[in-house]
């Protein structure tokens, strides 16, 4: 999506993506598992980074990826999921920029949840659940940077270097849920607790999130 207020007029427009998707099911009285496969295009963005100018980051990247879910009932009140996801980026890169282009790489993002239904009330769901949001695990970037000034050139010099686009860290979230249904109420307390948050190594934060919800 653009950003109407931008002072910048190309990047206030929404660029185009398009994705294929085929995703295969089996659902079973206490087990169901997913698989997808598939494909997404990116017009002059990342995996939904965008830039302009001469640190435009792209023309075209097109991200190919794989998915797998499972849910596994261990009882009456208890279940189990898990899933995750990966993908592979290609990035094609040209015109004028400070940022030559990106190496092949891959992006991953997992979770798994313990769940209890009707715990304490009816209609109330406990969870617990360890996560790691996407991340890019292996990119490199190679700018094209000024490095001196070429007296005979009577300008400056350019040299090609490649730097690491990884984040220093990876983000591991834990969270307990608790929430219940009554009638034309939702209530839903949480706890968080993120290690290396947003991938920066040595982050973390605590939260206590509540949502009170009422349909009219």
């Amino acid at each position: 999506k653009g950003i109407g207020w931008h002072p910048n007029p190309i990047l206030r427009v929404d660029l185009p993506r398009y994705a294929a998707v085929a995703e295969l099911d089996y659902v079973g009285r206490k087990t169901g598992f997913t698989l997808r496969l598939g494909s997404l295009i990116e017009e002059n963005a990342v995996l939904g980074s965008r830039a302009s100018g001469g640190l435009a980051l792209a023309d075209q990247s097109v991200t190919a990826f794989v998915g797998g879910r499972a849910r596994i009932d261990l009882g009456q009140n208890y279940s189990f999921q898990a899933r995750i996801d990966a993908g592979l980026t290609d990035v094609q890169s040209g015109g004028p920029s400070l940022l030559s282009g990106f190496n092949r790489f891959i992006s991953t993002a997992w979770s798994a949840s313990f769940t209890g239904t009707d715990l304490g009330f009816e209609h109330s769901q406990f969870v617990l659940s360890v996560s790691q949001p996407l991340r890019v695990e292996n990119a490199q970037l190679t700018l094209n940077q000024a490095t001196h000034f070429d007296l005979e050139l009577n300008g400056p010099a350019f040299e090609f270097s490649t730097q690491s686009f990884t984040s220093s860290g990876r983000e591991i979230a834990l969270e307990a849920a608790y929430r219940i249904q009554r009638d034309s109420w939702f209530i839903q307390a949480s706890f968080l607790h993120r290690f290396d948050a947003g991938h920066v190594a040595g982050q973390r934060d605590l939260a206590a999130l509540v949502w009170l919800n009422k349909r009219f």
